[in-house]
């Protein structure tokens, strides 16, 4: 304090630790087109269930499906909770067993 007297306050820490998923190692940021797959799903499906199937998440579906310059895709893919109206095929990532 102001009078140099040893003053005990009580403090919280909070600690977090960062776990990387298992599920998620043999996928890098830019996979190469051995590691990809081609999968059609059905109409009613949509990218976030695709990428849940997948093990896998929707910004990878992004990178694989070449975000931005694949018309019949980029509406999914910017809205992930969007229901396909037709049969659609996906380029997800290839899962070792």
């Amino acid at each position: 304090n102001s009078a140099q007297h040893l003053v005990r306050l009580a403090a919280t820490v909070t600690l977090q630790e960062f776990i990387q998923s298992s599920a998620l190692n043999s996928v890098s940021d830019t996979p190469a087109a051995s590691g990809t797959k081609t999968n059609v799903y059905p109409k009613g499906s949509t990218m976030r269930k695709v990428a849940t199937l997948q093990q896998t998440t929707v910004a990878n579906l992004r990178v694989l499906n070449n975000y931005g310059h694949n018309k019949a895709l980029d509406g999914y893919l910017r809205d992930p909770s969007k229901k396909f109206t037709a049969h659609v095929s996906v380029k997800v990532p290839r899962i070792d067993a």
